[in-house]
């Protein structure tokens, strides 16, 4: 969990590219693989969603070996981050059915991760103003807060719920990423739903006020900060109008040239691996579209089917209300990530391997141990 931290706010605490960087990921894949291994000793482990996040990772693996481009630093990047997306699931699944990965753990991550974040991000933003000589600059850093943002639902006391969201949700908007702040605005509004309709604490007209506060809070310093904020009422406009950043343009070339390749084997296995990057020189904004352009549509089926079973656990199983909840949070924040970034290889991989494993590990257990309401 440490490792985890500490990785994610390399470039405040070590500098991007520095040996101790490259050291912390060694060790999380490292131990990963050690965990991977326990995890498949354990027939009782082996669940359809853990079969297919295997054979997605696998998929990935062999591709990058086959297809990929050991020249190019975009196909190592892009596998690295896969394997830093999938392969710690099996640690803190298996430390989740220990009963070592809790609530108390997940939290201390965030209290540690949160301001570590934080610097990132403003050290992130102030340079790119810097070297633009501009004050309305586009930050991609903000994007590891969106990880964070099914963290913030743990806390038992809903004022600390609500302090950590609008606080991340205030940097969100100060990036003027459009996706963070959607996002953002998305959690918030789970937030408010569990509030209302899943809490069932001692003083639930308590969460009921806090409830009520937040929204009303919410849509009036949402208001108050897009009318004083020109730049980002002008990206909001773009995206209004049509204008996607480029990956309409990154979509139809990738489409193109895979649906037109007159080819059985690419129809069905793709162009190769990362294929968009070369074909744009951009990696792939869109899941769907990189997993049938670069993997086919074999690859694509796999890409389904790995939905279908972690959407699959919500329906399963005597769930927690609450972890409900957190889990309708992940899988949205995920399906969204997929549609206008990445989600199987994002920036933000601690969310897939720590809160989908909690969650699914021991679905049943209460989060909040309280007195229900009379």
């Amino acid at each position: 969990m440490i490792f985890t931290a500490l990785y994610f706010a390399q470039s405040v605490i070590f500098g991007v590219g520095a040996i101790y960087s490259r050291l912390l990921l060694v060790i999380i894949l490292g131990g990963s693989a050690v965990y991977f291994i326990k995890v498949f000793l354990n027939r009782r482990y082996i669940t359809n969603t853990v079969k297919i996040w295997t054979v997605f990772l696998l998929v990935n693996t062999l591709f990058f070996i086959f297809t990929g481009d050991f020249n190019n630093i975009s196909d190592f990047n892009i596998y690295k981050t896969v394997l830093l997306n999938f392969l710690p699931f099996y640690a803190f699944y298996y430390f989740a059915k220990k009963k070592i990965l809790t609530k108390k753990i997940l939290l201390l991550f965030f209290a540690i991760a949160l301001p570590l974040f934080i610097m990132q991000f403003i050290d992130s933003l102030t340079t790119l103003q810097i070297e633009r000589n501009r004050e309305d600059v586009v930050s991609n850093a903000i994007y590891i807060f969106i990880g964070l943002l099914p963290f913030a639902f743990f806390f038992k006391n809903k004022l600390l719920s609500v302090a950590s969201l609008l606080l991340i949700w205030f940097f969100m908007v100060q990036s003027n990423k459009r996706a963070a702040i959607v996002a953002g605005i998305f959690a918030i509004l789970i937030f408010i739903y569990q509030t209302f309709f899943v809490s069932k604490f001692k003083y639930k007209i308590h969460t009921f006020f806090i409830g009520l506060f937040v929204l009303i809070g919410v849509t009036y310093v949402g208001i108050k900060v897009y009318e004083e904020n020109e730049f980002l009422q002008y990206r909001m406009k773009l995206a209004f109008s049509g204008d996607l950043s480029g990956r309409d343009r990154i979509i139809d070339t990738h489409f193109n040239t895979w649906y037109y390749s007159d080819s059985f084997s690419t129809l069905f296995f793709g162009l190769g691996y990362n294929s968009s990057s070369r074909l744009v020189d951009l990696a792939a904004h869109n899941d769907w579209m990189d997993m049938l352009g670069s993997f086919g549509l074999f690859g694509l089926f796999i890409y389904l089917l790995l939905w279908y079973y972690v959407t699959n656990e919500i329906f399963t199983g005597n769930w927690d209300k609450n972890k409900k909840v957190i889990m309708i949070l992940y899988l949205g924040l995920s399906f969204m990530a997929s549609q206008f970034f990445r989600w199987y290889c994002s920036p933000f991989s601690f969310m897939n391997y720590m809160i989908l494993p909690y969650l699914i590990a021991n679905k049943n257990e209460p989060i909040f141990i309280t007195n229900p309401s009379k």
